[in-house]
């Protein structure tokens, strides 16, 4: 989630629907990402680097999607899939996940692309959404065809 844990709630909603099809979803407000990149390494060493996982959040939340990914990559982990919605903050991904994918907006004053480090060797995709004039940075996180969309993703 984003800003004081209060913002981004399309995550819970997401994360009902994931946990709805069998994935073992949940929901964490932005500061937490140390805590889950132990997590998903822990888990991936217990099963012999079998574990797969996927992470994904919103805004200030999507910032820490960038941070996660790179300290799992960094600790020799891996991730699936990461998803960013609308992060705040340019950043490069260095390390960590398979596929990155940014659905951002170019023209709401908040979102902005990610791009890969020298030396990355996952696929960063940036999805400008910028033609969808009902989409804002407070409702991305809540739209329901974007949401339908990852979840089609995740299944891959």
């Amino acid at each position: 989630r984003g800003l004081a844990n209060v913002f981004s709630q399309g995550m819970d909603d997401l994360g009902d629907k994931l946990r709805a099809r069998g994935y073992n979803a949940t929901v964490h407000e932005y500061g937490a990402w140390p805590s889950s990149a132990a997590e998903i390494l822990a888990n991936q060493r217990a099963s012999g680097g079998r574990h797969q996982a996927v992470v994904m959040g919103h805004s200030l939340g999507a910032n820490a999607v960038t941070e996660l990914v790179n300290a799992v990559g960094q600790s020799g982990g891996s991730l699936a899939l990461a998803v960013a919605f609308d992060p705040t903050v340019q950043q490069q991904v260095s390390g960590g996940a398979r596929r990155y994918i940014n659905l951002y907006q170019s023209n709401n004053g908040w979102g902005t692309t990610v791009s890969a480090a020298p030396g990355f060797r996952g696929r960063v995709e940036n999805v400008d959404l910028r033609g969808r004039g009902t989409i804002t940075h407070f409702n991305i996180d809540k739209d329901p065809g974007l949401h339908a969309q990852v979840i089609s993703w995740v299944g891959q």
